[in-house]
Formats: C-alpha cells, sequence, structure tokens
C-alpha cells in the first residue's frame, strides 16, 4: 500500500457531510441535468432542434460554469463557495419545476449548466484539503455510489421529470445543510507525478471516450423501448442495477485506496467496451451484459472523481469537467442522435488511450498484463464490427426509415 500523501483522517462529522455533499452532487446531475431537462425537451413538438438547443445551452453553459469555479477557487472560502452552489442549483430547480414555456426551459438549462459545473468542481477541488488522502477513495466511493444508486431506484428512475426535479432540490438542500461542515485542513496540492501537464491532459483524454460511450449507450438504449423496458423498469431490475453500482463505486474507491488507478481506470474500460460492444447485437445478448455495464460506469465515475480529488489542482479539475465531463456527454448524445449505432471507433480509441496511460504509468508487469488485456478486448470489438446486419438490434435510423 503506497503512504498517504496527507496522513490525517476526517472526523465523523466531516465525513457524512461530505458523502452527502458528493451523493447530493450525483443526485443533482442524474436527476435534473441528465435526465429531467432531457425528457421535457423530447416532449416538445420540434423534438430535435429541442434536444440540440437544451445540449448546446447546458453544454455551453456547463463549460464556463467548471472553468470559472476552478479561476475562483480560494480553499478558505471553499466551504462558503460551495454552500452557494448548492443553493444557486436549488433555485433553478426551482425554476426548472415551474417551467411553462419553451424560453424557461432554455433559460433553465443555461442556468443548470453553470451551477451544476460550478458544483462539481468547486467540491471536487477542497475534498484533499477536507478528507486528507488515507480515506478519500472510500467517501468518494460511497457517495458516489449512494448518489447513482438512490437514482437507480424506482422512485428516481420511473419518476415524472416534474417529481425528478424535486428530488433535484432536495438534494441541493441537503448538500446546502452538509457544506458548512467541510472546513480545509491542508492547503497543499499534490506533488505525484500524475498531475503534470502531460499525464494529465492524457487522462482528460482518456476519460472523454469513456464518458461518451456511457453517455451514448444510455441515450440508444431510450431509442429501443423494448431494450429500455428491460434494462430501467421493473422493481427488482433496479433493485439489481443500485446493488451493482453501489457495491462497485465503493469497492473501486477501496482499490484506488491502495494505488490502483490505473488499473482501476482499465478494468472500467473493458467493462464499458464490452457491455457497448454488445449494444449492436441481440437484445437478449446486451441484457447479458447489464451489470458489466453498470459496474464498469460506477468504476470509471469513482476513478475519475478520485484522480483529480486526490491532486488538489483546482485548475486541473475544471478542465477535466470541463473538457471530458461536458465535452463527452456532448458528443456521446450526438453520436446517439446522430449515428443511431455505437461506432466501433469509439469503443477503438478509448482502449488506445486507456493501454497508452498503463504503459506510461505502470510495471513493466502491468504494462505486459494491460497490454494483453487490451488486446483482447480489441479483437472482440473488431470481430463485432462483422456480424450481419440482421443480428444487430435496431437503430434510429434504420427504424426511421421503416
Amino acid at each position: 500500500m503506497p503512504e498517504p500523501e496527507s496522513a490525517f483522517i476526517p472526523d465523523r462529522k466531516t465525513t457524512i457531510a461530505a458523502t452527502v455533499a458528493i451523493a447530493a452532487t450525483c443526485l443533482y446531475s442524474s436527476l435534473f441535468v441528465e435526465s429531467a431537462l432531457f425528457e421535457i425537451a423530447r416532449a416538445s413538438n420540434d423534438r430535435q432542434n429541442a434536444l440540440r438547443l437544451i445540449l448546446i445551452a447546458a453544454g455551453g453553459s456547463g463549460v464556463v460554469g467548471c472553468l470559472a469555479a476552478a479561476r475562483r477557487f480560494e480553499l478558505a472560502r471553499f466551504p462558503k463557495a460551495l454552500g452557494t452552489a448548492f443553493r444557486a442549483s436549488g433555485v433553478v430547480a426551482a425554476l426548472g419545476y415551474m417551467a411553462d414555456s419553451w424560453w424557461v426551459l432554455l433559460t433553465t438549462a443555461i442556468a443548470a449548466g453553470l451551477c451544476l459545473g460550478w458544483l462539481a468542481v468547486t467540491l471536487t477541488a477542497g475534498l484533499r484539503a477536507t478528507l486528507g488522502t488515507v480515506r478519500l477513495g472510500r467517501i468518494l466511493g460511497f457517495g458516489v455510489g449512494a448518489g447513482y444508486a438512490l437514482c437507480s431506484l424506482a422512485w428516481g428512475a420511473d419518476a415524472s421529470p416534474r417529481t425528478q426535479i424535486l428530488l433535484a432540490g432536495a438534494s441541493a438542500v441537503f448538500g446546502a445543510l452538509a457544506a458548512p461542515w467541510l472546513w480545509p485542513r491542508e492547503i497543499t496540492p499534490s506533488p505525484a507525478p500524475d498531475y503534470t501537464p502531460r499525464t494529465a491532459t492524457l487522462w482528460v483524454a482518456m476519460l472523454l471516450p469513456l464518458v461518451a460511450i456511457d453517455t451514448a449507450t444510455l441515450d440508444l438504449s431510450r431509442q429501443i423501448p423494448t431494450l429500455h423496458n428491460a434494462l430501467w423498469h421493473g422493481s427488482w431490475n433496479l433493485l439489481g442495477n443500485t446493488c451493482v453500482f453501489f457495491a462497485a463505486a465503493y469497492l473501486a474507491g477501496r482499490a484506488l485506496e491502495r494505488g490502483w488507478l490505473g488499473r482501476t481506470c482499465a478494468a472500467a474500460c473493458i467493462l464499458v467496451t464490452l457491455a457497448a460492444l454488445k449494444l449492436d447485437r441481440s437484445l437478449p445478448e446486451f441484457l447479458s451484459m447489464q451489470v458489466v455495464f453498470v459496474a464498469g460506469v460506477a468504476t470509471y465515475s469513482t476513478a475519475a472523481l478520485y484522480y483529480v480529488a486526490r491532486g488538489g489542482h483546482p485548475v486541473l479539475t475544471g478542465w477535466l469537467f470541463a473538457v471530458a465531463g461536458v465535452g463527452g456527454t456532448a458528443l456521446g448524445v450526438v453520436v446517439a442522435q446522430e449515428l443511431g449505432e455505437m461506432p466501433l471507433a469509439l469503443l477503438a480509441i478509448a482502449l488506445a488511450l486507456v493501454a497508452l496511460g498503463i504503459g506510461l504509468r505502470a510495471h513493466w508487469r502491468a504494462r505486459i498484463l494491460g497490454a494483453m488485456a487490451t488486446a483482447l478486448v480489441f479483437g472482440l470489438v473488431v470481430q463485432g464490427a462483422g456480424l450481419p446486419d440482421t443480428a444487430k438490434l435496431p437503430c434510429r435510423k434504420a427504424t426511421a426509415h421503416a
């Protein structure tokens, strides 16, 4: 086990407050910005243009929010800034709940992207100073797992967009209540080589296609009613997703505390890529990979947050959320809406970047194992590209011409 960089252990109140803040941010992002806003846009008469405008509005303002938060971040004002970000997010959720026209919805999307970017960067940039690094992985894993697991339960996943907005607003209230307990104890960012400009750029580039694959897979599943119902409906099915996500996120956090950052990201990439590959096959084959997909998403989400939180570098945090987070989400939506299928090139790029990252930071034995695992999955990807069209699930463009 590597020697901890910040050897203090947070007290119980700080640990609980941090877990609540992390879970509240995940709930707000998943239920409001990533779900309710887009579902309302899909219900409009001009569905395609509405989706594009909401995506551009939320994505553009999200980038601005991320970079502005990174620029203005001050560790001494961390609890106050975090509480303000949560309160502003709650106000935006209230605005979204009362939206009764297209222009109000568009304004809500702009404000929601801005607040979410500001909130995510502010929270993550202050966690190292507040929690240290000894138990950072397990706290992050528990918070991320709890937040997204709650979204997967029937009361969140099957709720109407208005109900999801109410739940997101309530999560912002809980986050604002937790923020005053998060006082920083350390001011030194991590000196580890993972945060040099070259390595940080590689991490951003590596996470971008993973986010895109995750988003595209979810969006493509929504376009196939049979697949969407099989994946995201039914109390027992949703409960299974919840358990898998929580367990995978927490176990990933414990692995990250042991210094297994590269191996954790490699495992997440392989899991997500294998599941996404099955999306172009028959329905039963993709359903058999549902657990693999959920576990992969939970693992890479925890690893991405741990990487920037352990570093304590606000500028890097802002750029990672802006490029990999917002940019990857936008790319995934474009892939799903415009192509209607999962492109082989995107899966290959994700595998290549992860393999490159392992090669730059790992021991030679890990490089060999990583290269072999990557080659195996890449072979499966290439093999899946040769499937006959009759074996594949109907994509959006195919069904549009039927």
